[in-house]
């Protein structure tokens, strides 16, 4: 009779082998990570239309009230938009003076509302681009 018993047993014991005892970890919710959605990527330049094309013919072209306008105009249409403002030039000498350039023209579409998060700079090296330009592009 006991080796009735040690060959009932046996078969348990195998059944049993890959099991583990409960322990907090079985009863915990399993952490989850939320990760905030990438942005869309940046389309390459030439593709695309500008929203607002500034030339800088002349040393201070006044183009803040044309920029206002369309800015007002693409929150109301879509709120929530992108923004990337892309200098563009001939020569990597001109790429300082160009990136004063996009910054002030940040400057002003971030007092039309919008926000720091929402615009993207960028600098494009065009051969024989003349004159130099800031185009403002929406993603």
């Amino acid at each position: 009779m006991s080796q009735f018993k040690v060959l009932a047993v046996l078969p348990l014991a195998f059944l049993l082998a890959g099991c583990h005892l409960p322990d907090q970890l079985d009863f915990r919710p399993k952490a989850v990570t939320a990760t905030p959605p990438a942005p869309p990527p940046v389309p390459e330049p030439e593709t695309r239309t500008a929203l607002v094309t500034i030339d800088y013919d002349k040393p201070s072209p006044d183009f803040r009230a044309a920029l206002a306008g369309a800015v007002k105009i693409v929150e109301q249409r879509r709120p929530g938009a992108l923004y990337d403002i892309v200098a563009v030039v001939a020569t990597a000498a001109e790429a300082p003076a160009a990136r004063t350039r996009a910054a002030e023209v940040m400057t002003a579409v971030e007092a039309e509302g919008v926000i720091p998060a929402r615009i993207q700079l960028g600098l494009r090296l065009i051969a024989g681009q003349k004159p130099p330009q800031v185009r403002v592009y929406l993603r």
